[in-house]
C-alpha cells in the first residue's frame, strides 16, 4: 500500500506477513528500516497527539535509543505511524551483558543514561520500557531501547530523575535475566538475593557510577557476581 515520507512514496506491503506485531499495531521491515503501523484506535492513547510528539522525536540526538526518523502518513495525510532504523539482534535473546567487558559494559551504561537524560531535557517522558523493547547487538556489544511510540511531552522538574529511574528499573530486570540466564550461583533463590544485594547496595548511584567502583578488579558483571555468593544467606 503506498503511503509518503517527507512528501516521498513508499510501498509498505501491509497486505503481507508483518515483522512483528505488537499492542500499539503492526511493524514492518524493508531494508535496514523499521516501518510502523498504528491500529485506528491506537494514534491517540490519551496523553496528546502522537503526531506532534513522534515529529519531536525526529530532532533529538540520541545514540542508542532509536527514535523515529520519519512520519507515516497515508494518501489522505493521515498520521500513521513511523519509521525507524532496523537494530541487527536476536529479537528474542535478551541476555548477553554478563559476560560483556566491563569496559564495554560501562559504556553502554554511561550512553543509555545520557540518552534519557537528553529526553527529559527536551521534555520527553519515556514509556513502555521493558526488556520486551530492549535489543542487544552483541556482534558490536551494545545495549538499544527500541518502539518510542509511548515517548510524549512531559514537564516536570525531576523529570530527569523520572526518567533515569525507568533506566534503573530496565537494567534491574536485565541483570536478572541475566543471573537466571547464566547462574553465577547455582541457586535461583540466590540468583534472586543478588539482584536484591546489588540494587540495595547501589542505593541512589547511576549504575555507571555504581559499576565503575564496583568492577574495577573484575573482568565484567559475572566474575563481579560469583564473587558476591558469599554475602547472601
Amino acid at each position: 500500500m503506498e503511503y509518503f515520507i517527507n512528501n516521498k512514496s513508499i510501498n509498505i506491503p501491509v497486505d503481507k506477513k508483518p515483522f512483528k506485531i505488537g499492542s500499539e499495531g503492526k511493524v514492518y521491515k524493508i531494508g535496514n528500516e523499521i516501518y510502523k503501523i498504528y491500529y485506528p484506535y491506537m494514534v491517540n492513547e490519551g496523553f496528546g497527539n502522537k503526531e506532534i510528539f513522534h515529529k519531536q522525536l525526529t530532532n533529538i540526538p540520541t545514540q542508542q535509543i532509536i527514535l523515529p526518523n520519519g512520519i507515516i502518513y497515508d494518501k489522505d495525510g493521515n498520521y500513521v505511524g513511523y519509521r525507524t532504523k532496523y537494530i541487527e539482534a536476536n529479537q528474542q535473546k535478551k541476555t548477553g551483558i554478563c559476560k560483556l567487558s566491563t569496559k564495554s559494559f560501562i559504556k553502554n551504561l554511561q550512553i543509555l543514561e545520557e540518552d534519557f537524560s537528553i529526553l527529559a531535557k527536551n521534555n520527553i517522558i519515556v514509556g513502555d520500557i521493558s526488556p520486551l523493547n530492549y535489543l542487544y547487538d552483541e556482534k558490536n556489544k551494545t545495549m538499544y531501547v527500541i518502539d518510542p511510540g509511548r515517548y510524549h511531552k512531559y514537564k516536570s522538574e525531576n523529570l530527569v530523575s523520572i526518567n533515569q529511574a525507568y533506566l534503573e528499573r530496565l537494567l534491574e530486570s536485565l541483570i536478572y535475566l541475566e543471573f537466571i540466564t547464566y547462574k553465577p550461583t547455582q541457586s535461583k533463590r540466590k540468583n534472586i538475593l543478588l539482584r536484591d544485594y546489588i540494587s540495595e547496595k547501589r542505593k541512589n548511584e547511576l549504575y555507571s557510577i555504581f559499576f565503575q567502583k564496583e568492577l574495577k578488579e573484575y573482568n565484567c558483571l559475572y566474575d563481579y557476581a560469583k564473587s558476591l555468593e558469599k554475602h547472601l544467606k
